[in-house]
């Protein structure tokens, strides 16, 4: 019985303080506790859960609580379980009853230095809209294969890092002027769709993320807080263009935004545009790295003027991301 409750108490505790801990840095995501918010929250509750297994060497009541404890930290801070379930009852009856000048079809997909093979792959799929990051250098290659996809109605729009090519009508911006630095790491396209609905349509990659996962290292702390504040600041500019957007209008950035959607430093988004997955996602959403997809960095945020029918991630051959594949509804 001792040894069960040297055993059991130290694992109660740190279940206990680990559960708090995660609670209040994934319901604040402060800057400063950003290498912890770093990792998935689904990892922490296989943590958790496990260790929680363990007080049942001290008292059963106490597992109980614990683990419903964790139960519920997974419910809210993680998305893989609704995904996973909702995947299980995918139907695409709900997709067709749409009517066809309603529905938009919009892949994104990092091109791994600058390939255009990565391109070719989303072909199959017939997206209306494309949204490229590491785009492939020579805009002549990237016209040819909008060609491919769209014919003579192919819209190519390339930046320094991204791309957009779509089979719509590109219709002139209001005067908009990007800042030289933002220009860097968006492009910007004001579209009209089938129905003559107008989308304003933002192909992004953010800075590439510090990848250390040394939490009992000082310098793996700073470095992230670091990383979040950059790429804060990235957002923060991307969220100012959208504001400049007509509210009768819809919006949708996509792209590799180099951190999972909750990052705190996406924040500046939720003013008008929300993570299309948390409401369509099916199956395992993870797209980085393509062979082992424990990172959702490639999203779709869209506004309340589109319905989020069936976001996807599709393997890719080419890349080193798997590839986001959204449906969506004009409302």
């Amino acid at each position: 019985m001792r040894n069960k409750l040297l055993l059991g108490i130290p694992i109660s505790v740190f279940a206990a303080l680990l559960l708090g801990f995660c609670g209040f840095s994934y319901i604040v995501r402060p800057n400063a506790l950003a290498a912890f918010t770093f990792i998935p929250a689904w990892i922490w509750s296989v943590v958790g859960i496990l260790s929680s297994l363990f007080v049942v060497l001290v008292s059963k009541k106490a597992m109980l609580c614990l683990v419903l404890g964790w139960l519920s930290f997974t419910a809210i801070f993680t998305e893989e379980p609704k995904s996973l379930v909702r995947g299980l009852f995918n139907s695409n009856s709900g997709w067709i009853a749409i009517a066809p000048e309603r529905r938009l079809i919009v892949a994104s997909l990092n091109c791994a230095a600058g390939r255009i093979a990565p391109v070719r792959e989303m072909l199959p799929y017939h997206p209306d809209i494309i949204f490229l990051q590491e785009t492939p250098t020579h805009l002549d290659d990237l016209q040819k294969v909008a060609n491919e996809f769209y014919g003579d109605k192919a819209f190519v729009l390339k930046g320094n890092d991204t791309t957009i090519i779509t089979r719509f009508e590109s219709v002139k911006l209001d005067e908009v002027k990007l800042e030289p630095s933002v220009e860097r790491y968006l492009v910007h396209a004001r579209l009209k769709t089938d129905s003559g609905y107008m989308v304003h349509v933002i192909s992004t990659r953010l800075l590439p993320p510090v990848i250390d996962v040394d939490l009992l290292s000082a310098d793996c702390w700073r470095a992230h807080y670091r990383d979040r504040i950059s790429r804060l600041e990235q957002v923060i500019k991307i969220a100012a263009v959208v504001a400049t957007i007509p509210k009768s209008e819809a919006v949708i950035v996509g792209g590799d935004f180099n951190v999972t959607a909750n990052d705190g430093c996406l924040r500046p988004l939720r003013d008008r545009l929300r993570d299309s997955f948390r409401e369509g996602g099916i199956g395992w959403g993870h797209t980085a790295t393509n062979e082992v997809p424990l990172f959702r960095v490639d999203q779709v945020w869209t506004s309340k003027e589109l319905k989020p029918i069936a976001i996807t991630a599709i393997r890719t051959l080419n890349s080193d991301h798997r590839m986001v594949l959204c449906k969506l509804a004009i409302r």
